[in-house]
């Protein structure tokens, strides 16, 4: 467990820039995973196209016949085990993009308390200030106030 470092405050903009830094990693591996999706889904395709043109004409030999069955078998076996990756791809994606949805909720909630603190320093700071000049009007009052008994006391 961290403890806190004396003469260190706790800062939001080091939460938020955090979590900002998590936001574009998981941008970036959500790009990675999409990547990945489409080359497999490509490999997938390019093996169905390929078991497509593997057709048996009438012009085929009895010798080219088994040859074309046995590529036949061998590309079945290639596209179930690229569809098998397509899948796992599309699990690494979501997975991807439910930790990039995270990351931009983490990010947005530091950025709204972080809003809210910005605001209630600007309240306090205007506060403040209020209370200065209200305290500067009074003594001004009190000021003109005994300038103009000292003028009429003086006057009599």
């Amino acid at each position: 467990m961290s403890r806190a470092v004396p003469g260190r405050r706790f800062r939001l903009t080091t939460v938020e820039r955090l979590r900002a830094a998590r936001l574009d990693a998981g941008g970036r591996e959500l790009v990675a995973a999409g990547t990945a999706l489409a080359a497999a889904r490509d490999r997938r395709d390019l093996i169905a196209g390929r078991l497509l043109a593997c057709a048996v004409t009438g012009r085929t030999t009895p010798e080219e016949a088994l040859a074309l069955l046995a590529r036949r078998d061998r590309l079945r076996e290639e596209l179930g085990a690229a569809a098998q990756d397509v899948a796992a791809h599309i699990a690494a994606a979501e997975q991807a993009r439910q930790a990039w949805l995270r990351a931009r909720t983490e990010l947005r909630a530091v950025e709204a308390l972080h809003e809210r603190h910005r605001i209630a320093v600007r309240r306090d700071q205007a506060r403040l200030e209020q209370a200065e000049l209200d305290e500067l009007a009074a003594g001004v009052a009190v000021g003109a106030g005994a300038t103009a008994g000292a003028s009429q006391g003086g006057a009599r």
